[in-house]
C-alpha cells in the first residue's frame, strides 16, 4: 500500500524540548541529548555512513548495517530489527506503510540495499527516523503492546524500544 504523507510528525523537525535526538552527516547540523544509546564520539552517531549490506524479512524486517572504522580496526557491524508496522519512503519520494510478516508487500525494503545512512533521529519515546543517501527514509514508532525495534551489534550501544516506548535514553 502506498500512502501520501505530507508534513506529518515524521517530517517535522524535532522541537527543542530535549526529548529528541537528531543526527546528520557532518555537512549538516547536529543535535543530541546526553546519554543517547546511539551517540558516540563528538556529536555524531556510529550509524552515519553505515551501508545497508543485507535486507531480510519474515515476521521481522532486518537491516544489516556496517561501516569500517576510521584508520582500520573494528567499525560498525550492526543489525536493525523491526517488529511492528513502519513507514518507508522510497527513493522516488513515495511513502509505503509496511508490516513485518506481510511477504511480497515488503518488496520496497529491498531498495535500501546498498544505501548509506545520512541521518538518524530518535524522538520522544523511541520514534526512529533514518534517512539514506538516495532520499529514502525509514520511520518506526513505538508500539503500545510490542517491541517495535531494536539495534544490536558491534560498534554501537544496543537499543530496545519495548512496549509503550522508552522514557530514558541512556547507554
Amino acid at each position: 500500500m502506498v500512502i501520501a504523507v505530507a508534513r506529518s510528525r515524521w517530517e517535522t523537525p524535532p522541537g527543542d524540548d530535549g526529548t529528541s535526538l537528531l543526527y546528520r552527516s557532518p555537512a549538516t547540523r547536529h543535535r543530541q541529548r546526553r546519554g543517547s544509546p546511539l551517540c558516540t564520539g563528538q556529536g555524531s552517531t556510529a550509524l552515519i555512513g553505515c551501508l545497508v549490506e543485507r535486507t531480510a524479512f519474515d515476521h521481522q524486517v532486518r537491516l544489516n548495517l556496517s561501516a569500517p572504522a576510521a584508520g582500520g580496526g573494528h567499525g560498525v557491524d550492526a543489525e536493525l530489527i523491526v517488529e511492528t508496522p513502519f513507514l518507508l519512503r522510497d527513493a522516488g519520494g513515495e511513502w509505503h506503510e509496511l508490516e513485518p510478516g506481510s511477504g511480497v508487500n515488503l518488496a520496497p525494503v529491498l531498495g535500501l540495499f546498498g544505501q548509506s545512512i545520512t541521518a538518524v533521529d530518535v524522538q520522544g519515546r523511541g520514534a526512529l527516523s533514518i534517512d539514506f543517501g538516495d532520499g529514502a527514509g525509514l520511520r518506526i514508532g513505538p508500539d503500545a503492546q510490542f517491541e517495535s525495534w531494536h539495534l544490536i551489534g558491534r560498534g554501537i550501544s544496543p537499543v530496545i524500544v519495548g512496549p509503550g516506548g522508552e522514557e530514558h535514553w541512556q547507554r
